[in-house]
């Protein structure tokens, strides 16, 4: 069942195991109710947050496109996450997942587990950061020579998609060539 069809039929006529989520903003908060779940884009530009899905202890699958992923990419390692290359093989694993309840409570920790291992990526960004302080001061100062915008280093985070990642390795780059 579609959940853009929920509203246009009574509830009565809703007789349904599966619920595919064609909206925008809600998965985040479903995820806790589902045993499986698909996370779309792979078959696309690239795959959207595996991890709203892996924080509630789902196998999570998706599509070829997720070698950029550093999280996707540690689910399968971990076996927690699936590559999938077709309809077929998303039938075939689906269906495995639904006969063995072994596989599918592993594939789930595994993919729980991964997340517990990787808990506190953000802090451990901010500690980096700040031990390069001086980097990061000289890496906004030089924002113009990059092509970036912001007064400050907020406005420059807030104003700058991706500045994390360019952050990082901006000081990464020149704490390399410092030392």
């Amino acid at each position: 069942m579609l959940y853009s069809q929920l509203r246009v039929q009574s509830p009565e006529a809703i007789i349904s195991d599966h619920l595919i989520i064609d909206n925008i903003g809600m998965l985040s908060k479903l995820y806790h109710y589902s045993t499986i779940a698909y996370v779309g884009g792979g078959f696309n530009k690239g795959i959207h947050n595996t991890i709203e899905a892996a924080v509630y202890g789902n196998p999570v699958l998706f599509g070829p496109n997720y070698k950029k992923f550093k999280e996707a990419i540690g689910l399968i390692e971990n076996g927690g996450g699936i590559c999938i290359t077709s309809s077929n093989e998303l039938s075939t694993i689906l269906q495995k997942f639904i006969s063995d309840k072994t596989a599918l409570e592993l594939s789930g920790k595994n993919s729980f587990d991964f997340v517990k291992q990787n808990k506190g990526a953000t802090e451990k960004i901010l500690h980096y950061i700040e031990a390069n302080r001086l980097l990061l001061q000289k890496f906004i100062s030089d924002k113009t020579a990059l092509g970036l915008s912001g007064k400050n280093s907020f406005d420059f985070v807030k104003q700058n998609k991706g500045a994390t990642e360019k952050i990082l390795y901006y000081i990464e780059a020149n704490r390399l060539l410092t030392n």
